[in-house]
């Protein structure tokens, strides 16, 4: 049985900077383990830079999209909530 910590401690420790950034690093590090690394290309074909992509279109239409489907495991593995998680997210990212 999976014992995930009350909504109140994981806002309480993502608050804190450094919680959340080292929160955000492993994230981002986990979001890099199956991606596909696109490079870009400037208008004379020299490399400009690359990103990361899951490779599905970030739409709530698409079928084949899992909006937070890492975020989740991320949370679970450390036993914060991950409603308060995603939403401390969004919020440091101002979205809605």
């Amino acid at each position: 049985m999976m014992i995930i910590e009350r909504p109140d401690v994981t806002w309480l420790k993502l608050s804190a900077e450094a919680n959340c950034q080292e929160f955000m690093r492993e994230y981002i590090k986990l979001l890099k383990t199956r991606p596909l690394v696109l490079k870009v290309m400037d208008s004379n074909s020299n490399f400009s830079h690359s990103y990361y992509t899951c490779g599905q279109e970030h739409d709530r239409r698409n079928p084949a999209w899992r909006l937070f489907q890492h975020l989740m495991r991320h949370c679970q593995e450390l036993e914060y909530g991950f409603y308060e998680a995603r939403d401390m997210i969004e919020e440091r990212k101002g979205g809605n």
